[in-house]
C-alpha cells in the first residue's frame, strides 16, 4: 500500500489596500502636534511620501533647500532618488 503525502496550504489572506488620511485628518494631526521636533518630521513624511526608515536615514547634507530637493538613500529594493 502506498502512503500519500498530503500537503496542506495555509489560508490565503487578501491583500488590503492601505488606509489614507483625509486632508482634514492630516490638518488636525499637524495642528495638534505640540512638540517642535515632531511637526517637521510628520510634515516631511506626509508631503514626500517617505517610509519611516527613509526618514531616519536622512542627513542634513541630503537636503538641498535652495533647489527644494531631498535625496533619499537606502530605499527598499530601489535605487537612491531625489524628491522635489
Amino acid at each position: 500500500m502506498k502512503k500519500l503525502n498530503l500537503i496542506t496550504y495555509t489560508k490565503r489572506h487578501l491583500n488590503k489596500l492601505p488606509k489614507f488620511f483625509s486632508k482634514e485628518e492630516i490638518r488636525l494631526l499637524l495642528d495638534n502636534t505640540e512638540n517642535i521636533k515632531h511637526k517637521p518630521i510628520l510634515t516631511t513624511i506626509y508631503s514626500c511620501g517617505l517610509r519611516i526608515s527613509e526618514l531616519l536615514n536622512l542627513k542634513i547634507k541630503d537636503i538641498r533647500s535652495s533647489d527644494k530637493m531631498i535625496r533619499i538613500k537606502q530605499r527598499k529594493q530601489r535605487p537612491n532618488c531625489f524628491i522635489t
